[in-house]
Parts: structure tokens; C-alpha cells; sequence
């Protein structure tokens, strides 16, 4: 199999649109980076085509020839210029001048899966969303008192689950500021798509199924939170090498944590009890005639798809692909797998399941 021609002559088309963005202006010192898209036959790069290898996995940044690489699978979408494909190019550049900086507020993703079985965290979380919607919402008069009870509600959820949710804090630094990055790329291509990307992002704030996917929901509330700071005048440390601080943290020095009443609405403990019932369905059916491995060495998980994989109990279900270390041994599967877990643990595996 060849190469596609007219994939080669796309991406040098958006290699150009993407090389008129003002790069500086979205975030200080960030610059163009190298960029690839790829199938599971070729990696198309604007100045050269080599064979796919597995290296080129997710929309990542990634080391490639002595620098970082963005990349983007074009697997299952078709190739044009509309901005709103073109932007999450530049989120993952800018992963690549997150890297390049050392920036060490880097989320424990296998910690985001283990999230607390507790209405009252949910409720909170929901509390929290509907509030920072709330501040896109109102006039510019309440905007700012908007802004600041959602922030007093992230620091009771701060003191109630302190190590969880400095993860959630750890993840909208990384994840979130990239897409803020993303997204004022996007304003520069089509203000008009910007416009409605911001109003697509907060519909997602509602939508009852990401309540419970953490590390998902970190991009929006993380870009968004960012992009109301900057309506309201908010000035915070962009700094990245060294800084030990999460955004929420720099932007909400003395916020006090909220002690409003809160009841915990009906369709949270619905939705927890649907979402465990469906994880336990696609556990029991990728366990269904598959074969349990019990490795003899101390087995670890080492390389994953953090956002294709959730935990119940002690059981992971990964739909894509995770790597194990196993001893001095590495496997790689492909994938349906059932991970095993030690309990409470978020990375050492008793066994494995996989067809």
C-alpha cells in the first residue's frame, strides 16, 4: 500500500494555515512545533512519509528526532481544514512546550480512577460545574461572584477529599491549559467556531456521564476556568519549570471553602448506580471465554490510554491497549483487557484478562 497523495498534500495545507498563528499571543514563549497525522498505515508528516510503527499511538506529543512531535490519528475522521480539527493540533503542541519546559504538575492518571464511591463527592462536583456555567452566563455584574463560589466550592471539595482532588487540580493544569491554549488558537482561526466550541464545552458541564469521567471532564472545566480568568482580569504565574502550584491554586490564593447546605440530588446516586452497573456489564462480557493470566513476577502497569480506561473495585477495564511491566518482562496488549488489581492499589496487577 502506498501513501495517500492527497493526505500528503492536506497536511501541508494546514501545515501552512497553522503556521500564521501568533503563537506568542496565546501563551508566552509557546512556538510552533512539528506535527503528524497518521493512520495505521503511514505517519504523514509536511516534509516526509515513512510506514506507521508504535510509537504513534493517541493524540500525544511525543519525542521524535532529538525534539517533541504533536501528533493526531486520522484513523476514523475524514481531513479538511475546518478550524475545529485543526485547533486540537495545537493542544498537543503545546504538550510538547509543557514537556520541553520540565513541567512537573504532571496528574497520577491511574489515582484518577480510583474517585470516591460517595454521593456527597458527586454532588459537590455537579455543584461546582452548574456554578462555573453559571459565571458565562450572567452579566458581567455577577460574573465575578459566580466565579468565586465556584472556587469555594473546589476548596471544600479540597478539604473533604485533599488528595483526590489535587489529581483533579494536577489534570485541568495539564489537560485544561492545553485546550485553553487550543481554543485561543481556534479564536484566531474562526471566532465564530470559537464561540460555539465555548458554548458546546459549557452543554458538556451538564451532561450527566461526565460528572463521572474525571480526567474528561478536567479538559473543560480546566480551559474554562482559564478563559473566564481572563474575561475578569484575573492575572496568574504562567511560569511552568519549577512551579509546584496548580492553576486553581495560583488563580484562588485565599478563596475560603463554601459552607452553603448542600443536598445531594436524586439523579446522583442514579447515575452512580447506572454507571457501575455498565462497567460491570463490559467487564463480565471482555471476561466472557477469555483467558486469566497470573504473571509470576510483581507485575505494574507502565503504559496506558488514560482516556479509554475505567476502574470498578478492584478490576480495570481497558478498551484499547495497556502495557505491563512484568519482572525485567514488558507486555504489551492489545485490545479488550481486565485488569486484576492489588486492592487500593493504583498500579500493581494480581492478573490480567484478555481474549
Amino acid at each position: 500500500m502506498h501513501p495517500n497523495l492527497l493526505i500528503q498534500k492536506q497536511v501541508q495545507d494546514i501545515n501552512a494555515t497553522l503556521a500564521n498563528l501568533d503563537y506568542e499571543s496565546l501563551w508566552h514563549g509557546f512556538h510552533r512545533y512539528p506535527f503528524a497525522l497518521y493512520n495505521s498505515d503511514w505517519v504523514y508528516l509536511p516534509d516526509q512519509t515513512f510506514p506507521w510503527d508504535d510509537r504513534f499511538r493517541g493524540n500525544a506529543s511525543i519525542e521524535f528526532d532529538g525534539g517533541y512531535l504533536a501528533i493526531w490519528n486520522i484513523a476514523h475522521e475524514e481531513l479538511d481544514l475546518d478550524p475545529i480539527k485543526l485547533y486540537p493540533l495545537v493542544h498537543e503542541m503545546f504538550h510538547c512546550f509543557q514537556r520541553e519546559h520540565q513541567e512537573p504538575r504532571f496528574p497520577n492518571d491511574l489515582e484518577l480512577l480510583l474517585s470516591p464511591e460517595d454521593p456527597h463527592f458527586y454532588a459537590l462536583r455537579k455543584h461546582e460545574t452548574e456554578l462555573l456555567k453559571r459565571a458565562f452566563s450572567d452579566d458581567e455584574s455577577k460574573r465575578e461572584a459566580s466565579f468565586q463560589q465556584f472556587a469555594a466550592t473546589r476548596q471544600r471539595q479540597f478539604e473533604a477529599y485533599p488528595d483526590f482532588v489535587k489529581q483533579i487540580c494536577y489534570a485541568e493544569t495539564l489537560e485544561g491549559t492545553a485546550e485553553y491554549v487550543g481554543l485561543k488558537a481556534l479564536k484566531q482561526l474562526s471566532p465564530e467556531a470559537y464561540q460555539n466550541q465555548i458554548q458546546n464545552y459549557l452543554q458538556k458541564l451538564s451532561q450527566p456521564e461526565l460528572l463521572f469521567d474525571i480526567r474528561r471532564l478536567t479538559y473543560f472545566t480546566g480551559a474554562l476556568t482559564l478563559i473566564m480568568a481572563d474575561r475578569l482580569g484575573m492575572a496568574w504565574d504562567h511560569s511552568i519549570r519549577n512551579q509546584s502550584q496548580t492553576n486553581y491554586e495560583l488563580l484562588f490564593k485565599d478563596i475560603q471553602a463554601s459552607s452553603e447546605e448542600l443536598q445531594i440530588p436524586d439523579d446522583i446516586t442514579k447515575n452512580m448506580q447506572k454507571r457501575q452497573v455498565d462497567l460491570r456489564a463490559k467487564i463480565e462480557k471482555a471476561e466472557t471465554d477469555a483467558q486469566t493470566t497470573t504473571p509470576n513476577a510483581e507485575t505494574i502497569i507502565c503504559g496506558y490510554d488514560p482516556m479509554n480506561m475505567h476502574r470498578l473495585g478492584d478490576k480495570i477495564y481497558c478498551s484499547h491497549f495497556v502495557f505491563l511491566k512484568s519482572g525485567d518482562d514488558f507486555l504489551k496488549h492489545e485490545g479488550e483487557t481486565v485488569l486484576h488489581m492489588v486492592p487500593g492499589s493504583p498500579n500493581q496487577v494480581l492478573s490480567y484478562t484478555q481474549k
